[in-house]
């Protein structure tokens, strides 16, 4: 095989597994302080959301939280009970915030009810259109 053929090989497969890694929101499997209480985050897939994780740690800390765990959500994903039972089964949730756009809002919202989440919440809207990805 050719230098070239193989370097592009090597390529590829790096973008696939990020890809991938970043599909399935490859997130490490912590060890949360079960004495200490966390914030959690819900967010969509998306740049701007991965961004707005910074802001969310910063007004967490002001409200006395440590960001714990965070679970995305793709476009047009609908089982947000699912989502909400796993991410605060994961750590003591006191606060759980929802960073996803706002026509999701109302479904996580009733997710979380519907979880059993009683704690506080918190919304930081998120607009952007996702990736295009041929």
């Amino acid at each position: 095989m050719k230098p070239r053929n193989t370097a592009s090989i090597l390529v590829l497969t790096i973008i696939l597994l990020s890809s991938i890694s970043m599909s399935y929101g490859c997130q490490s499997q912590a060890t949360y302080d079960p004495t200490k209480t966390y914030a959690a985050v819900i967010a969509i897939d998306l740049p701007s959301a991965r961004a707005a994780i910074d802001d969310i740690r910063q007004k967490s800390a002001t409200n006395g939280f440590e960001v714990g765990p965070v679970e995305y959500y793709q476009m047009g994903d609908g089982d947000f009970v699912t989502l909400v039972n796993k991410i605060t089964s994961r750590a003591h949730i006191g606060l759980l915030w929802i960073a996803g756009r706002l026509e999701d809002v109302p479904r996580i919202q009733d997710a979380v009810i519907k979880a059993g989440y009683s704690g506080q919440t918190r919304l930081m809207p998120i607009s952007g259109t996702a990736p295009y990805h041929p």
